[in-house]
């Protein structure tokens, strides 16, 4: 690895490699829940498995969240390319470092907010199916927006490397 990274870096990949195991069990999870609710339609065995449909939502919503956060560490959200393949290297990063910027500060006004949402809900409210508390399911948007604040502040050491040597270290 470059020489340049610092623990808060190192620290984060090991964020990003738990969320990308999470990622990959809640996705499983998801096509066994939904396979389940299928069959259920079909398989007198399996009838009244209404927990599937909760469940597999609330996943949804988890591996959204923490997805994005591992988006944010890969820098492969989606984009257009066009302008930026026009621009200079000094462009590129400039350009690289402006939406950064916007990214962080989308991830940190969200993060800030759903903190807000998340401490001031009920906390006896539950799922109708699951009886799970909501809870749950409301911490999916705080904990992956924060993740991605985090990210996105780790990149930014990053950043401040000329653009072949960013190709390299991530």
């Amino acid at each position: 690895m470059d020489k340049k990274r610092n623990a808060f870096q190192e620290f984060m990949d090991f964020v990003d490699s738990l969320a990308k195991s999470l990622l990959i069990f809640m996705m499983a999870c998801v096509v066994i829940c939904v396979l389940l609710q299928i069959l259920g339609r079909y398989l007198p065995f399996i009838k009244g498995l209404s927990w599937t449909e909760e469940i597999a939502r609330w996943l949804l919503v988890w591996l959204t969240f923490l997805g994005a956060s591992h988006i944010a560490k890969t820098s492969s959200y989606t984009r257009v390319d066009y302008f930026y393949n026009k621009l200079s290297s000094n462009g590129r990063k400039c350009l690289g470092i402006f939406n950064k910027l916007c990214m962080l500060g989308f991830s940190g006004y969200f993060a800030y907010k759903s903190l807000i949402v998340f401490t001031t809900v009920s906390t006896h409210e539950v799922g109708p199916t699951t009886q799970l508390p909501m809870l749950l399911v409301r911490s999916a948007v705080f904990t992956g927006m924060t993740i991605t604040f985090l990210q996105m502040i780790s990149a930014g050491g990053i950043l401040l490397l000329d653009p072949e040597e960013e190709s390299e270290s991530v």
